[in-house]
């Protein structure tokens, strides 16, 4: 701790870049994990698949 503190006052410890995602990439991911179950489309969403491919996205280095 006593490091990191070093490193924050002499300006060497960077921060992580926040990992964003944005809108057209959150529509593809639910898209790829969704269908309508009827003729009148309720949609019916794949939680599963759609968190795995969110943890994965997030978890990508």
């Amino acid at each position: 701790m006593a490091q990191q503190f070093l490193d924050l006052s002499r300006g060497s410890h960077e921060l992580p870049i926040p990992i964003r995602i944005d809108p057209a990439q959150v529509q593809e991911i639910v898209w790829r994990n969704s269908q309508c179950a009827n003729r009148h489309c309720s949609m019916v969403l794949f939680s599963r698949e759609i968190a795995e491919e969110l943890n994965e996205f997030f978890n990508a280095k």
